[in-house]
């Protein structure tokens, strides 16, 4: 009884990774709502950082921190994620100043 149960959460989780994440031309606050109810992925950003920003995106749950920094990139949004934690934060683009560390508490 409880490999089926294990089993049957593994292929949950499974399922929950593969699904399709697809957005076309959304508010990028709608799309991060959407992403966080849907899948593992929660976000910290800046609500300016966001404000007015619309995205087209297709992604699935795995690539979503990849493919995101890449359609974000152009729009001066930078994407670094915690792969253990599950957390995306979103940051200005650009290069962090030598010897500067970003420190996220909340």
């Amino acid at each position: 009884m409880r490999r089926r149960l294990a089993l049957g959460l593994f292929l949950l989780a499974g399922a929950v990774q593969a699904q399709p994440l697809v957005y076309d031309g959304e508010a990028l606050r709608d799309v991060i709502e959407d992403v966080e109810r849907r899948t593992p992925w929660r976000f910290l950003y800046s609500d300016a950082l966001v404000a007015g920003r619309t995205v087209d995106l297709r992604t699935d749950a795995a690539s979503l921190p990849d493919t995101l920094g890449q359609v974000l990139a152009p729009d001066g949004i930078g994407v670094e994620a915690d792969y253990e934690r599950q957390r995306i934060l979103l940051v200005p683009a650009g290069p962090t100043p030598v010897g500067e560390t970003r420190i996220v508490r909340g």
